[in-house]
């Protein structure tokens, strides 16, 4: 009885060591701000204003590393924001890859898609992309800034 005794308390400290450990491991990997999110960045390849200078189209390349292509974005801000990754992330209005095929036509930092904008008017954007681009996401109408989007496409 006394030998039982003493393997079940081994047992226990055992099994308390080793969840001790697992917390330990998960509080360090999931607090510590190395997690999948900071292996993804973004590089501005243009800014363009609105002609009354209240909004910004801003064009970047998002990358998330070796195993993912790197995109192409558009996203509306306020002029006189800030533009950093989780301002242009939230206001995305426009987001293509090359599809793995190399005809199509990339942009300056030669990642994503060539991707071009053009104010049309203070209300109206022109947002042009490669023909050949897959388009994951085009908003076409931003309501609450009052802001028409047209796209078009160029060989």
């Amino acid at each position: 009885m006394a030998v039982l005794k003493i393997l079940l308390k081994i047992i226990l400290r055992i099994l308390i060591f080793f969840i001790i450990v697992f917390i330990s491991i998960f509080v360090l990997f999931f607090f510590s701000g190395d997690n999948t999110s900071s292996m993804c960045g973004s590089d501005i390849i243009e800014q363009s204003s609105s002609p009354t200078r209240n909004l910004k189209a801003v064009v970047f390349q998002y990358d998330c590393g070796a195993t993912t292509s790197f995109t192409t974005k558009v996203a509306i801000v306020s002029a006189n924001s800030d533009v950093y990754d989780q301002t242009i992330i939230k206001n995305l209005v426009f987001s293509a890859d090359s599809n793995h095929d190399n005809r199509v036509p990339l942009n300056t930092l030669n990642g994503g898609p060539d991707v071009r904008v053009q104010w049309l008017a203070n209300g109206e954007l022109e947002i042009q992309y490669p023909s050949l681009a897959r388009v994951h996401l085009a908003k076409s109408f931003l309501f609450f800034k009052w802001l028409k989007i047209k796209f078009t496409t160029f060989e």
